[in-house]
């Protein structure tokens, strides 16, 4: 209780000037706290009319601060879009350039994703056949330096570099897919231990003179569409008990069955 009454006769000794607060704080820089202090000031101190010039002071103070922050968002944005703008006319005409250098004869067009940090390009069917990958690692290599030293160069400051990747032609994409299955069905009829081809090797073995004596060689074989020939090398020993080298080559179905078999 006597805390509170001291604090009371303190405040009826001592009272608080806002205005000279307030305008300490104007002084500082702390324009809210300032219009706070300001506030304060009673209509019928002498010093109301300057706190309300304070008040104002400080406001247009704020608005200042306010526009100026609003005026360096904007120039940023624009250096931004400036930028952005440069940078993807750099890109632009290099993409374009490689297309045209190419003739439609291995790249035929290119694209970029919708933030720009990926540049497509599309291969032709040809370019597309087979195992494409490697043929377009040492390029889309050597595209990427080139397009890294362009931009570098062309931006003062460091641009986010776009990563070039090649897309086949769809439809020999799928027919890609097509033969690689293919081919690895037609392996499983192969031994992964000898590279023979398993029943070709079992049908030889029957019918020869010493099958004991047989001695895989080499086995190879051709794709023909609807069956495969099969060429395998071996050695066996024939009636005088000499071993020799032969030769045979089976028509085989997709499915590892033997349909023909002759000697070479």
């Amino acid at each position: 209780m006597s805390l509170i009454l001291f604090g009371i006769v303190i405040a009826i000794l001592f009272p608080v000037n806002y205005y000279e607060e307030g305008n300490s704080l104007l002084n500082r820089g702390e324009y809210k706290e300032a219009i706070n202090r300001f506030e304060r000031v009673g209509k019928d101190n002498k010093q109301y009319k300057d706190a309300l010039k304070g008040i104002q002071t400080a406001e247009q103070k704020i608005d200042s601060i306010k526009t100026a922050i609003i005026e360096k968002e904007e120039k940023e944005q624009q250096q931004k879009k400036a930028r952005l703008d440069k940078l993807r006319a750099v890109k632009t005409n290099w993409a374009d350039s490689i297309v045209k250098d190419w003739k439609g004869s291995f790249i035929k067009s290119w694209g970029a994703s919708a933030n720009s940090d990926t540049i497509y390009f599309q291969l032709t069917k040809n370019a597309s056949k087979g195992n494409w990958r490697a043929s377009t690692d040492l390029l889309q290599s050597n595209y990427q330096k080139s397009l890294d030293t362009l931009l570098n160069s062309a931006l003062e400051t460091s641009p986010e570099i776009p990563q070039i990747i090649f897309i086949p032609d769809s439809l020999q994409h799928s027919i890609n897919l097509k033969e690689a299955q293919r081919e690895k069905d037609i392996l499983k009829q192969f031994s992964v231990w000898d590279g023979s081809h398993t029943k070709l090797k079992r049908y030889v073995k029957n019918n020869m003179n010493d099958p004991k004596s047989f001695e895989h060689v080499e086995s190879t074989y051709a794709d023909k569409g609807s069956f495969i020939y099969v060429f395998m090398k071996f050695r066996g020993t024939n009636a005088f008990g000499a071993k020799v080298l032969n030769e045979v080559r089976a028509k085989v179905d997709l499915q590892g069955n033997i349909l023909s078999v002759e000697q070479l």
